[in-house]
């Protein structure tokens, strides 16, 4: 009978790693590590450009401003040339639907375009708790309002081509 730190003879096994680094065609760092110890094999990737995004992203503040999404496609288009995934982030409501159409329609034709629309957590907070007086009835009618908003925002850009992350 063998222990699990030892091979079929007997001798003990060794601790290995291994690395495998390199850069894609899109400039993007990456990294393979696998470790073997005692028969078993753990595997770390690390995709460099997943903590630039991180460290840019933590230092945003949000405003109560509008969002320009016309502006942010101008950017993006100069400054990515090459075809690449592109996800937007955003807090989408149906007023918003058809501007931000016009804006990435264009980016559809060179990129893989996807939208991120985050939640509210407070709406179904608003839902679960109990009606009791007639401010809590306008609660609850506004939060019913601005879902159905949404999703006709999520229908019609689903409608044009770009898939929908809820």
């Amino acid at each position: 009978m063998r222990s699990s730190s030892t091979n079929e003879y007997g001798e003990p096994l060794k601790s290995t790693t291994e690395s495998i680094a390199g850069t894609d065609s899109a400039m993007c760092e990456w990294s393979i590590t696998s470790e073997h110890d005692a028969g078993e094999t753990f595997h770390t990737i690390a995709l460099t450009p997943v903590n630039s995004v991180l460290n840019t992203v933590y230092d945003l503040e949000t405003s109560t401003a509008p969002s320009d999404f016309a502006e942010a496609a101008s950017k993006l288009a100069m400054r990515q040339k090459r075809r690449a995934l592109v996800v937007l982030i955003t807090n989408l409501r149906d007023d918003d639907s058809s501007e931000l159409h016009r804006a990435l329609a264009p980016l559809q034709r060179r990129h893989l375009m996807m939208v991120a629309s985050l939640r509210e957590p407070i709406i179904s907070q608003v839902l679960d708790d109990p009606i009791r007086d007639f401010d809590d009835a306008l609660r609850v009618g506004s939060a019913h309002h601005y879902l159905e908003q949404r999703r006709r925002a999520h229908e019609t850009l689903r409608g044009n081509g770009l898939p929908i992350l809820d």
